[in-house]
Formats: structure tokens, sequence, C-alpha cells
């Protein structure tokens, strides 16, 4: 495949000419020149905001995304166990806005940076499917980032509700709001277990979703992951709240700690903090090689 791209400096119409094989296609387009572009699009694209946003695109992108996402999911799970508006954690509402958010969080930034929002992903494309490794530390450190921030604009958000919540008490009742904690009727084990399983599936139906030598869903793909992530949660999530996501997770227990929670988020539940970080690190891997091997006609290289 050969692909011949020439942009000249003015703004006039642009041919541009992309070689298939034997198909050849020629398409117009126009190029922005610096004078049609707004004020707000100048800054950002000049001086030393500029030059970050430049070198740290992909990584600006995962912590959007991530933001987006876990705070969809941080907020659905408040206003279920708060009751508030009507709401109940009884029903499905949780599973469909984690769902939405996935989606949103996936649309803000899938074109950048991959849209991975989740460290265990992140890992799974590194081992599967030939990411950099040497991105692979920044893009958890901006993926842990964004689920921080999630935390504290929820926190700042539900404020009034939450102080009416604890009722004077910060205790693992109210730190469920922001993170997972063992179910009383589980074990450590059990709840492991769940997660690795869950996040397999997850990685799994990412992989095919995104992989345009299968079915493939293509510009519909956000659409088709958020589906999947909600039929998930309907089907396997009612024992750990299906977290599959390390920074999901870890992000809201750091702010907690800061926020006056002290050690309940890592003492709570048995020293649970560990199991939605280790189990979808190692179901997400799983998941991405069971795919490969059942599934992908040309593993590993093709996607390099």
């Amino acid at each position: 495949m050969s692909e011949q791209i020439t942009i000249p400096d003015s703004a006039a119409p642009t041919r541009i000419k992309v070689s298939h094989g034997h198909v050849s296609e020629e398409l117009s387009t126009k190029v922005s020149s610096p004078e049609s572009l707004s004020s707000m699009q100048r800054m950002l694209n000049n001086g030393a905001l500029g030059n970050f946003r430049s070198a740290n695109r992909e990584y600006i992108a995962e912590f959007f995304g991530t933001f987006v996402f876990v705070s969809f999911i941080i907020g659905v799970v408040q206003q279920c166990k708060m009751e508030i508006g009507g709401y109940s954690a009884a029903g499905n509402t949780i599973c469909w806005g984690v769902g939405f958010g996935f989606m949103l969080g996936l649309y803000m930034c899938a074109g950048i940076s991959g849209g991975h929002i989740n460290p265990a992903i992140t890992l799974t494309m590194a081992v599967n499917r030939g990411f950099p490794w040497k991105k692979v530390p920044w893009y958890i450190v901006a993926q842990v980032l964004g689920a921080f921030c999630s935390a504290l604009l929820n926190y700042t958000y539900f404020h009034a509700q939450i102080v009416k919540f604890e009722n004077g008490q910060r205790d693992i009742q109210s730190a469920g709001l922001f993170a997972a904690f063992l179910p009383a009727h589980m074990t450590i084990g059990t709840a492991f277990y769940a997660e690795v399983i869950d996040t397999a599936f997850f990685a799994a139906s990412i992989f095919a979703i995104t992989d345009k030598l299968n079915a493939g869903a293509t510009h519909y793909a956000p659409l088709a992951l958020g589906m999947m992530i909600t039929g998930i949660g309907l089907s396997f999530g009612s024992l750990t709240g299906y977290s599959m996501n390390p920074a999901r997770d870890l992000g809201p227990r750091i702010f907690m700690s800061i926020a006056g929670w002290g050690d309940i988020p890592w003492v709570g539940g048995e020293h649970f903090f560990w199991v939605p970080w280790i189990g979808p690190a190692l179901g997400a891997v799983i998941g991405g090689f069971l795919y490969e091997f059942f599934a992908c006609s040309k593993p590993k290289n093709m996607f390099n």
C-alpha cells in the first residue's frame, strides 16, 4: 500500500491522491490558512501551551477521556446509592450510566490516543498488539489523574448530598460512593476471580469490535463498546461492581485519602484495594490473548 499526499502552503483546494494497490482515488480538501483560525485556535497552537499540547497530545487526550468516563461512573453510582432524583441502586441505572459514560469518553479521545482510558487496556495493547512500552507509564499516569479529577468533580457537585448521606461520619459506606469495596457475602478470592473474568470479556470485546479484519464497528465503535460494557454490567456486574479499570479505582481512592477518609480506602473491606488493580490487569491480558489466538487472522503484526 502506498500513499502520496501533497499539501501546498496556500489555502487553495488540494488534490490528495491515495493509492491502494491497483485502486486509486482522488479527494479534494482545503487546508486552513492561519488567517482562518479562530483566536482560541491560534492561542492553543502557538507558544508554550501549543508546544506542550503538541508534545503530549495523546496523554492529554487520555486524561480527558478518562475524566469524562469516570465522572459518569461516579456520578451514576452516587445518584443511585444516595437515591437522588428517584434513582435506586436496585435497578439497572448504573449499568446504563457506565455504558454511556464509556461511549462518551471514547468519543473524546479515541481518534487521538486510541481511547484506552484504562491502564488494563493499555497493558494488554502493549502485550498483545505492539503498543509502545515507553508510552505505557505515561498513559497510566494520565488515566489515574483523570480519574482523580473525576472524583474531585463529583465531590464538589454532590457535596451537600454526600454530607447528608454520611451524617457526620466518614466510613466505608460513604467511601463506597467513590470506589468499590468487598461485599459482605464474598471472599477476596471470589472477588479477584470475578474481576479477572469480567475484564477478560471486556478486553476481548474491545479487540473484536475494533478489529477491521473481523466484523469491526468502524466509526460506530464507541457506541458498540458502550453497549458492550453495559451488557457486561447487566450480566456479570453484581458481584464486585465490575470495576475492570485500575485508574477508575486508584484515582478516587487517592482523592478520598486527601479529602478526609483517612486509611479507609486502603484497609476497608479486608484491604480490597488491590483487587480492582491486579484482577483487571491480569484479566485484560488474558482476554486480549484469547481473542488473538481464537479469532484474529493476523495477530500482533497487523496492529503494530
